[in-house]
């Protein structure tokens, strides 16, 4: 696979595999193949939190790389604090996702119940807490990538925060400090600020193409996600119309009948659009994981990457 530099040091795959939605998973055997399907399949970014798993997948991804540290580059995340564990919370965590894979209009419901129990902590001292936790539960003593998970532009630009994140990579627990945040915060993000993080992780796909506006000066390590927002609207939408279907078919030379196309033309377009970056996606089918890395060894071309981009807003306005 190829490879991209998240920092002049830092090597790593350019495709990243995300563990938010193995949560869903039935167990933590399941979760741990899906990991172990990635990093076989050639992956070697891991994007990780305190949050995901209500605490429970930073142990998981540590388990998983356990041996090959010096080949995987761990991306983890601070700020989302998951609720406290115990057995009460445990045994209500096991009868909600039961309840979900049995009734699938619940998730919605799950999510938001989920959200109230998180708590955002962004002030130096839950930040070196939540990083000894994270380098514990990754049996690691150091993490590549340390982000602020989903922080307001006042968290980030925070000058204690930003000085203690300078510290701890001058002190080599963390390689490379990083902003996830949604793309409104990110760019009211003063550049000065900014310009302090080494990496920035934004959600971005052919509809919101988030990272084709961001300025010169906002530019620096990028990694995106939510490259498979859209895919469901389009599918629908194609499934719909013979001659659109046959249209796309013809101008993108492609076959719609097989229905790994739209997600392969989804990923190789968020590849060629970050060719120095990384593009992050989850899956928790070991066909969907290895369709994605296959995606990586041929990527769209400029011209093609533009008419893909130009036929999705056609067919979502």
């Amino acid at each position: 696979m190829r490879t991209v530099f998240l920092t002049p040091n830092i090597k790593t795959s350019c495709l990243g595999f995300g563990t938010a939605t193995l949560a869903r998973m039935d167990s933590h055997g399941a979760i741990t193949k899906m990991l172990g399907v990635a990093l076989d399949a050639g992956i070697t970014h891991f994007d990780t939190a305190r949050l995901y798993g209500y605490g429970s997948m930073e142990r998981l991804v540590g388990n998983v790389i356990r041996g090959k540290r010096d080949q995987i580059t761990i991306a983890t995340k601070f700020g989302l604090q998951p609720p406290l564990r115990n057995r009460t919370f445990g045994a209500l965590l096991q009868r909600i996702k039961g309840a979900v894979k049995k009734f699938g209009f619940l998730r919605a419901r799950a999510q938001a119940f989920a959200r109230k129990l998180t708590v955002g902590c962004y002030d130096v001292a839950s930040a070196c807490a939540s990083l000894e936790v994270s380098l514990k539960e990754l049996g690691t003593d150091y993490v590549d990538l340390f982000l602020v998970h989903e922080g307001s532009v006042a968290n980030a630009t925070d000058e204690a925060l930003l000085s203690f994140l300078e510290a701890e990579k001058a002190a080599g627990r963390i390689r490379a400090f990083g902003l996830a945040a949604d793309f409104a915060t990110t760019c009211t993000m003063p550049d000065a600020a900014l310009q302090r993080y080494d990496v920035i992780q934004i959600p971005s796909d052919v509809v919101n193409a988030n990272l084709d506006t961001l300025s010169a000066s906002q530019r620096g390590t990028i990694i995106t996600h939510s490259v498979f927002a859209p895919l469901q609207m389009i599918s629908e939408r194609l499934a719909r119309s013979e001659s659109l279907s046959r249209m796309w078919e013809s101008q993108l030379g492609v076959d719609l009948h097989d229905r790994s196309t739209l997600p392969r033309l989804l990923t190789q377009s968020a590849l060629a659009g970050n060719p120095k970056g990384i593009t992050l996606f989850s899956a928790t089918e070991e066909a969907h994981i290895r369709a994605n890395v296959a995606a990586t060894e041929n990527l769209l071309s400029e011209e093609k990457r533009i008419l893909l981009r130009k036929l999705v807003w056609e067919l979502a306005s």
